[in-house]
């Protein structure tokens, strides 16, 4: 009421968000370091644990994924490491498929049990362009193949007559030329 509190004159809903944000850039940054170290899921997830607070988690068996062990960690640790690593795999094959002059669309793929979730059945067998297709949900178990009409024995002699320069091929050239 005095206005004592915030002499800095920050707001609070900017303090707020300021702290989010913080909060976000330092879980980003946990799990791009972690990815970047070869961490796997179980190590990423002890790392967000150990920066949250611990009196929150919620108790995961890791025996549920891989049966015989006995380590436990917390589940929406877990649950944020296992996504963020799936991202990141989707994000670099989207990437990669966007610069591969021979692929023309990614095809959704869902697990086909009785866990799938009404979105993804949806998405199964549905073809998207790369920049398109995307992202899985947390704890997704949907991938994706690569749509690429021609066969590779048809690729290989195209990439072969182009390179001995036996044929002109615009596409190859404009891949060479950007990469």
């Amino acid at each position: 009421i005095t206005g004592e509190m915030y002499k800095d004159k920050i707001k609070l809903s900017n303090r707020i968000w300021n702290d989010i944000n913080k909060t976000k850039s330092d879980l980003e940054y946990i799990l791009s370091e972690g990815l970047a170290k070869k961490k796997s899921v179980y190590n990423l997830a002890k790392d967000l644990e150990k920066y949250v607070n611990p009196k929150s988690a919620k108790g995961y068996d890791w025996s549920n994924i891989y049966p015989g062990t006995k380590k436990k960690i917390d589940f929406n640790a877990y649950r944020l490491a296992s996504t963020y690593i799936n991202h990141a795999y989707q994000y670099a094959a989207k990437k990669s498929c966007i610069k591969n002059p021979y692929v023309t669309k990614m095809k959704w793929m869902s697990s086909h049990d009785n866990r799938v979730c009404p979105l993804c059945a949806e998405r199964d067998g549905k073809e998207y362009t790369p920049p398109e297709l995307p992202m899985d949900h947390p704890l997704g178990r949907c991938t994706f193949i690569y749509v690429i009409p021609k066969s590779l024995d048809e690729i290989g002699e195209e990439l072969g007559r182009w390179s001995r320069d036996e044929e002109e091929n615009e596409k190859l050239d404009n891949w060479f030329n950007e990469y």
